[in-house]
């Protein structure tokens, strides 16, 4: 009888053993610093490529990241300006990049040329410090701006630029543009300064203000299921991928200022 209570025993610890083995180990969070290859502490946005690598906008350059090592892009590198705000990679691989004083840069699928889009080159383009950039089905990249604008660069290289109008409901919000947002059904999402405002191919359609917590739009993000969550001065709120909007919903989160989604 003895000799069966231990082979019990010794088969439930066994049993206990492999159970938690086969329980995955809770990611840890890791800080990354300069030390590390990072060129600044200070990550302004991401970006992954259609190669998997990992893009850092940062306070002095541009970085990629293979999942070990860092490959660092500064004006000596051909950027031409270290602080970097806003990346963006469209369909092609192509890695745009919005920049502090040398407006939007493009790097070029194959990483070996860039080519910029600033006031110097094309006048039409209201200011050089670009905040976000994002990409429509048609090809279209959109750029947003401190206090020139809205800006469309058409797949044939025409730029148009889009501006607050007063007396016109269906103009732009506010000249700074800080996110740009792309949902599933190819509708681009502007968040600005004065408001949130959905592009319907003439005119901007803005987002009635009883909806948000603030009109001061501080982070637009897409998630897998269609959400776009929505950052204000004032909380979240998320839109569900039939129209709804709704406030975000985090036990013990006090409302408030919320800097950023990601």
């Amino acid at each position: 009888m003895m000799w069966r209570l231990c082979w019990l025993l010794a088969c439930a610890g066994w049993l206990c053993g492999t159970a938690a083995a086969e329980v995955p180990a809770t990611p840890q969070p890791r800080q990354l610093t300069v030390a590390d290859g990072l060129p600044s502490s200070n990550i302004n946005a991401f970006a992954e490529d259609k190669m998997g690598y990992l893009w850092l906008a940062s306070r002095d350059g541009l970085a990629r990241y293979d999942g070990r090592n860092y490959r660092i892009w500064r004006a000596e590198d051909g950027l031409r300006d270290n602080l970097v705000w806003s990346l963006h990679v469209d369909a092609r691989n192509q890695l745009w990049i919005g920049t502090q004083n040398m407006g939007l840069a493009m790097l070029s699928a194959d990483r070996r040329s860039f080519r910029f889009f600033n006031h110097q080159t094309h006048p039409e383009i209201g200011s050089n410090t670009v905040w976000s950039v994002a990409s429509t089905p048609d090809g279209s990249v959109w750029f947003g701006t401190a206090t020139g604008g809205l800006h469309r660069l058409s797949p044939e290289g025409q730029i148009t630029r889009f501006m607050p109008e007063p007396g016109n409901p269906r103009s732009l919000p506010a000249a700074a543009v800080g996110y740009l947002a792309v949902t599933r059904d190819g509708n681009l999402w502007v968040g600005t300064k004065g408001g949130l405002a959905r592009w319907r191919g003439d005119g901007f359609e803005p987002v009635d203000e009883r909806l948000l917590p603030s009109s001061r739009i501080n982070g637009l993000e897409v998630d897998r299921e269609g959400r776009m969550w929505v950052a204000t001065n004032g909380g979240v709120v998320v839109r569900s991928a039939d129209g709804h909007f709704a406030p975000a919903q985090w036990p013990g989160a006090p409302p408030g200022e919320v800097l950023n989604v990601l």
